[in-house]
């Protein structure tokens, strides 16, 4: 898809009247992206029935492979890792007491 025709697509608003399968079946194989992203990972969420960080996005292949069942979803911070290598370090700040 060229630049103008995503962003045509992203002018008809078609996530709007989707389903969350219909949006990642069709975002997730489109390399450019043709609706707020927003909106596109809430999707993702929905179909996976968790919680996907935003980093998750750089793997698209893995995302499939989850949807279909060909593997378990990785466990948020050790994909982070496997980004950015055994080198650093991953701090995660919340604003849970209990945490």
């Amino acid at each position: 898809m060229t630049l103008d025709e995503a962003l045509a697509k992203v002018d008809t608003r078609w996530w709007e009247t989707a389903s969350d399968r219909e949006i990642v079946d069709f975002q997730l194989n489109e390399e450019r992206l043709c609706m707020p992203f927003g909106e596109f990972q809430r999707a993702m969420e929905s179909v996976l029935g968790r919680g996907v960080w935003t980093h998750e996005f750089a793997n698209p292949q893995a995302l499939r492979d989850e949807i279909d069942g060909k593997r378990e979803p990785l466990d948020p911070i050790d994909s982070l890792a496997q980004i950015i290598g055994p080198s650093k370090v991953i701090v995660v700040v919340t604003d849970d007491a209990e945490a």
